[in-house]
């Protein structure tokens, strides 16, 4: 698989980090790596964006429940990556809508709880849909690397730039408009961890058909 990483150091996931950090970033076009992945790749459309590969990935609720499951025990639609592709590419053009429409796609107005986690295998990885809208815009999830593969994810952004930070710094940004976290523009990966390794993507006034890509592979 196209994705698949060496594992990296277990004792970094206790680690409580006070705040978002990252590796240099490598400049890589988020669509180079999309069109890397096979196209019978099996994909799962979690609704708000499509979990890529055959690993078993964890769904954490706001009450705290795991709900593990794979492409194979899913109850959400599941389809090739080929397909994915051309989905992505109708939506984008789909989602450029006028600037006064506040929110359009899987981004929302308001921070996500530390509660609402997708826990990302090694090797695993997540693609947005497109999204637009005005004023600051979060991510629906925080992201976390699988116990025992490290502390880092890798985060990338197509068309517009964004942010990524834990959960506490994407709070303050809501409450307090502070410019925390780290940036991330597009054709640049980034490997950010931060408290509990939950990180979160969040983004001013996106432009229209912009999308995040997060993963748990090897830096």
């Amino acid at each position: 698989m196209i994705l698949a990483g060496a594992v990296f150091s277990a004792f970094a996931i206790n680690e409580h980090v006070s705040a978002a950090s990252y590796h240099e970033p490598i400049q890589k076009n988020v669509d180079e790596i999309i069109e890397n992945i096979p196209d019978s790749e099996p994909v799962v459309d979690v609704g708000d964006g499509y979990m890529i590969g055959k690993q078993d990935f964890d769904i954490i609720d706001s009450k705290g429940q795991h709900h593990k499951q794979n492409y194979k025990t899913t109850q959400y639609p599941v389809l090739d990556a080929d397909k994915m592709k051309n989905n992505q590419k109708q939506a984008e053009a789909a989602v450029k809508l006028p600037e006064s429409i506040k929110s359009v796609g899987p981004l929302i107005n308001k921070p996500v709880s530390a509660n609402n986690v997708k826990v990302l295998n090694k090797g695993k990885g997540y693609w947005s849909k497109p999204f637009s809208g005005s004023g600051w815009q979060y991510a629906g999830f925080a992201f976390q690397p699988q116990y025992g593969t490290g502390a880092y994810l890798m985060w990338t952004t197509h068309v517009d730039s964004g942010r990524v930070g834990d959960v506490l710094q994407a709070n303050d940004n809501y409450q307090t408009g502070n410019l925390n976290g780290t940036v991330i523009k597009p054709g640049q990966e980034k490997w950010v961890t931060g408290y509990e390794n939950k990180t979160t993507y969040y983004t001013f006034r996106p432009t229209s058909g912009t999308t995040y890509y997060v993963a748990n592979i090897d830096m």
